[in-house]
Formats: structure tokens, C-alpha cells, sequence
């Protein structure tokens, strides 16, 4: 009896399965054809209905389309989305028109499918930034990644979403931020000032928006070396740094309060401002030869932050070899010789190093020289003290 039931079980599951799917393609047939899917980026649910709904030219079905976007029936405003938001012509019309709907649900389907219009969706971005102040939180969400997808970068929209980023809940301004960082050429005005204001929380923001920027945020670059150098807390130090090293070689001017801050930080802080002279590369290697070079207890955070650099660091280090105090110059030395198997860059540095006066600095080139089989063993000799550095033949 038992096994019967579990039978019947199965039979049932089955069944059900399979008239629950001739009713999923009933549904999307009843404004669909199966051509070309319109993808929405933004979740799973809608990237499986709009494989369903697609543009279909006959007005009968395009019409039942516009009708359901602001139906109660959620599958059939999902399905309904990507169909509306490629019609020609009438689907701005009726997207802008769903955005006064009674459901909520139907005004998030029309602020998604303005943002999936693109730039076409220049006219509703008035009716957006109205949006952004709808009871409903999902709504405000929508409408503000719908502005980053208008790529209209006017005082207006900027405005309106910098003042998200103080009144909204967290995931709304998460897309605020993503918006602000998709829509600005520069950090705006705005963001920069809350750099430097005295708000913590504020500022933990603009970072946000900076770092989402990328290189394109360079000039916010003074206000993050103020606040790398005033150091208010570890929170904000991790963000800045964060921006930073988004930032990238731009970030040069930010190298000396990192350098600090690897002096003399925690081994946390000292991990963020390594990962930020890392991104910033050239101009920070002088200064963490010094770090490495004075045998204190940042030598190996100097020296990781100097390997992650890769042939990034070369040329600096090569100028480093011609220019530096002799400690220095025998670490950027050594540095160079555990890259001249790979760096053709590294080799020719070193081979200026053969004659540097200083005898380690001499050796190490000498033995680099040897081991990449640019010169015969018999070139360097050891001089008579075992210990003694190695020399360079004349």
C-alpha cells in the first residue's frame, strides 16, 4: 500500500508540472511569439520572461500587452514588460502611463522598461525623477536605475539622486550610487564636497559613488588625499583607500599619506594602503623602497606591495638603481634581478648596475647577468673574505 501511494504521489507531482506549464505557455502565447528574446538585466524572473515575451506587430496581441503591464496578474506584467518596452512608438507612451498605476508592482515594470529604453527614454525623465519619491521603495530603486540607464547627466537628475543617498533606505541608495557613477563624466560637485564634510556617513557614500567611478573620478583625487591624511576612522580609510586604488595612476598625489599610513598603521590599514600603491604603481616605488629598505616591521608589507606591482614597477625601480642611497639602491637591485629572467627592462637596468660602486649593489647585478646567461660564470670572481660581496670582473 505504501509503495501505491508514493506511485500515485509522483503520478500527481507530474501531472500538476505539466499543466502548470500549457498554462505558463498559454499565458505568454496569448501577446507572444516565439522570436528573439528581450533580456532585462536586472533579475532572474524576468530574464526567463522575456524569453517568452517578445514583440509581436499584431495589434490585437500588442494591445493585450499594454493591457496587462498594470494587471494584478504578475506573470503577465512580467511577460508584458519586454514586449511594451520594444513597441515602437506607443511604448513610451504607455510606460510614462503606468508609472500613475494604483499597483506598485506595475509602476516598477514601468520605470524597468524606461531604463531598458536607454537614452530613446530622454522624454519620461521627468516623469522618472517623480519616481523617485514614490511611497514604495522598490519603485524609488527602479526609477533610479532607470536614470542610469537615460545617460542624462542634467543638474536635475543629479541633484535628485544625491539627495537619495540621505533619505532612502540602503539597497535604494545602492542604486543612487550605481546611477550617480553610470551618468557623471566627473565626480560631481556635490560628492566632492562630502569628501571633506564632517558627516562620516555622508562621506561613506560619495566614497562609494567615487570608487564606482573608477579612473574617471581623478578630480575628487585632493579630497581623498585630505582624507587619507586625516585619518578619521578605519571604516573610512578602507573606503578611501578603495577609491584610490579604483582611481588608479591618477592617484599619484595620495602616494605620501599611504606611505604614511604603511609606516605607522595597523597591519589592516597597512594592507589597505599597500593595495592602493599597488593600483597607483610608478610613483609609489621610491617611497617603499625606503620602507622596505629600513629593516623595520613594514620591510615585507613594502616588499609585497612592490611584488604586486609586477612590470609595473620596473622603470621605477631602475631609476632607483641610479639615483637612491645605497641601501636602497641594493634593494631595488635585488628586486630587479628576481625579474630579469621575464624583464628585458630589468636586464638592461642591471647591466648599469655592473659598475655601481657599490660592491653589493655590483654583485647582485653581476649574478642576475649570470644567471640569465647574458655573462659567463668566470666574469665574477669572489674576492678573498668568503662573506665578502661578489664584484664584477673588469
Amino acid at each position: 500500500m505504501r509503495v501505491c501511494a508514493v506511485r500515485l504521489a509522483r503520478a500527481f507531482a507530474t501531472a500538476l508540472g505539466a499543466l502548470a506549464g500549457v498554462w505558463l505557455s498559454l499565458r505568454a502565447l496569448s501577446f507572444a511569439s516565439p522570436a528573439a528574446p528581450a533580456a532585462d538585466p536586472r533579475s532572474w524572473d524576468r530574464d526567463w520572461a522575456a524569453a517568452l515575451a517578445v514583440l509581436d506587430e499584431r495589434p490585437s496581441r500588442l494591445a493585450a500587452a499594454h493591457a496587462a503591464l498594470v494587471e494584478d496578474d504578475w506573470l503577465a506584467g512580467e511577460l508584458a514588460l519586454p514586449v511594451v518596452a520594444r513597441a515602437h512608438g506607443d511604448g513610451l507612451a504607455t510606460l510614462r502611463a503606468a508609472l500613475r498605476a494604483r499597483l506598485s508592482a506595475a509602476r516598477e515594470r514601468a520605470c524597468i522598461g524606461l531604463g531598458l529604453l536607454g537614452s530613446e527614454a530622454g522624454p519620461a525623465v521627468a516623469d522618472l525623477l517623480g519616481a523617485l519619491r514614490d511611497p514604495a521603495a522598490v519603485v524609488r530603486a527602479s526609477a533610479a536605475w532607470a536614470l542610469g540607464r537615460t545617460a542624462d547627466a542634467s543638474e536635475p537628475v543629479v541633484a535628485a539622486l544625491v539627495e537619495r543617498l540621505d533619505v532612502d533606505e540602503e539597497w535604494v541608495r545602492r542604486e543612487a550610487v550605481a546611477a550617480l557613477a553610470r551618468v557623471s563624466p566627473a565626480p560631481p560637485p556635490a560628492i566632492v564636497r562630502r569628501l571633506t564634510g564632517v558627516d562620516s556617513t555622508r562621506c561613506a557614500w560619495a566614497l562609494l559613488v567615487v570608487t564606482n567611478m573608477g579612473p574617471r573620478a581623478a578630480p575628487a583625487v585632493p579630497a581623498l588625499v585630505t582624507l587619507a591624511r586625516e585619518y578619521r576612522n578605519a571604516d573610512l580609510f578602507r573606503r578611501t583607500t578603495a577609491a584610490l586604488r579604483a582611481i588608479g595612476p591618477a592617484a599619484a598625489p595620495a602616494a605620501g599619506p599611504l606611505l604614511a599610513r604603511l609606516r605607522t598603521g595597523d597591519a589592516a590599514d597597512a594592507r589597505h594602503a599597500g593595495a592602493a600603491l599597488a593600483a597607483i604603481g610608478a610613483p609609489s616605488v621610491p617611497g617603499l623602497l625606503e620602507v622596505a629598505a629600513a629593516g623595520d616591521r613594514r620591510t615585507t608589507a613594502a616588499l609585497q606591495v612592490l611584488d604586486d606591482m609586477g612590470d609595473g614597477a620596473t622603470e621605477a625601480l631602475g631609476a632607483a638603481l641610479a639615483e637612491a642611497a645605497p641601501p636602497v639602491r641594493r634593494l631595488a637591485a635585488a628586486l630587479l634581478a628576481q625579474r630579469a629572467s621575464s624583464s628585458a627592462g630589468a636586464r638592461q637596468a642591471l647591466s648599469r648596475a655592473r659598475t655601481d660602486p657599490d660592491v653589493e649593489v655590483a654583485a647582485i647585478a653581476c649574478r642576475a647577468a649570470v644567471a640569465t646567461g647574458d655573462r659567463p660564470a668566470e666574469s665574477c670572481r669572489e674576492v678573498d673574505a668568503p662573506s665578502a660581496p661578489v664584484r664584477a670582473a673588469p
